[in-house]
């Protein structure tokens, strides 16, 4: 639930869920002729070329490939042991070792090139990401997402220990990855979310009799069908230029959320006293840096961009803790407060003669340093 906002990561669910499908179509047929042997896996890198340009997730498609490769390899090796054969056939395992070489190429294909990789290794490693940013936090129980998380787990290895289908190699490793993954932090989640439904599918689908016949293939069909147009008209209806026309509540249907400074923005952008050096929330920085492009921010909700001191003077300044020497270190003259978020500083501002407020709305309030007399 935490992960449905409207970022580029919503782009790099539908590419990782391809992934999943080509991986299962090959794995079904993979032990047949040579010609169709490789199956759909020239989308891989195809898929990788848009995947790494969106977003840093990427690096999940070439962790599936891997492991796929790897369970299959195991397989492969205990069906040889079982059979008492000599040495593994594993030449059935060339097209995905082919084409999983061709996608790590293919993320080279980016205007970093292999920076990108590095772009990613310091994120996960960013000390201001993971101890201020909620989302990269480790979900907790006692917290709703946690215990959605924990139970949902529960349930599948449950599925997986009592379900009449024995779990496979790959299916052991891609579970075991994606949980650990989870556990590190609740914007990784979804991703066990997406590969663990389809495994859960299977094994619940295991305790009933299998339908059989034409007619069960043309319900089922019907069914995923009427799924996927739900969907698909739930995705449309949420698009911003659809929703601002429904009959939803103002703070569903605005294309912004409530707490966004637009008039406050709009007035200081035409301010002849708008300030150089602008003290703000991180939200209201990404908002600044679409509606007034030159003007400079302190922080954005990018914050592994960010030195980590500065993340924590933010946070000082945020409630209103050394405000006079922080104030002068970053030379800031300008201050765009979130009434709620920072109370703090804004209580010690509205008590200070050298602070006017310009301009307020129901959100926040814009204060503009003066030139007091010597």
């Amino acid at each position: 639930m935490t992960n449905w906002s409207m970022r580029s990561q919503a782009f790099a669910l539908p590419l990782f869920v391809a992934y999943m499908v080509v991986l299962e179509d090959w794995r079904r047929h993979r032990t047949s002729s040579a010609v169709s042997s490789g199956r759909r896996l020239w989308l891989l890198p195809l898929l990788m070329v848009a995947w790494v340009n969106l977003h840093g997730s990427f690096v999940l498609g070439g962790v599936l490939i891997l492991l796929v490769l790897a369970g299959e390899s195991v397989g492969v090796m205990l069906r040889t042991r079982r059979n008492g054969d000599r040495a593994p056939d594993l030449a059935s395992l060339k097209p995905l070792l082919m084409w999983g070489a061709a996608t790590a190429a293919a993320v080279l294909l980016n205007p970093s090139g292999p920076g990108v990789l590095r772009y990613v290794l310091g994120l996960l490693g960013n000390p201001a990401v993971q101890a201020i940013v909620e989302e990269w936090q480790a979900p907790a129980a006692g917290t709703i997402v946690g215990n959605l998380f924990f139970v949902y787990a529960a349930v599948v290895a449950a599925a997986a220990l009592f379900g009449r289908r024995r779990p496979d190699a790959v299916d052991v490793l891609v579970l075991l990855a994606f949980f650990w993954l989870a556990l590190g932090g609740e914007r990784h989640v979804i991703w066990f979310a997406l590969v663990s439904l389809p495994f859960l599918a299977k094994q619940v689908a295991s305790f009933g009799r299998t339908a059989q016949g034409e007619g069960a293939r043309q319900g089922r069909r019907a069914l995923n069908l009427a799924f996927l147009g739900a969907t698909g008209l739930a995705v449309v209806l949420s698009l911003p230029p659809v929703k601002q026309h429904l009959s939803l509540p103002p703070e569903l249907r605005g294309l912004v959320s409530a707490d966004t400074p637009v008039e406050t923005v709009a007035f200081m952008r035409d301010d002849e006293r708008r300030p150089e050096r602008l003290f703000h929330t991180e939200t209201t920085g990404s908002y600044l840096m679409w509606a007034v492009p030159e003007q400079q921010v302190f922080v954005d909700a990018r914050v592994q961009l960010y030195p980590l001191h500065q993340i924590e003077d933010h946070m000082r300044l945020s409630a209103g803790m050394a405000a006079d020497s922080l104030l002068d270190v970053y030379g800031i003259d300008g201050l765009l407060l979130d009434d709620e978020r920072q109370a703090g500083l804004l209580e010690w501002a509205r008590g200070r003669p050298e602070w006017e407020v310009r301009f307020k709305e129901d959100c926040c309030t814009y204060l503009v340093k003066r030139s007091m007399p010597n």
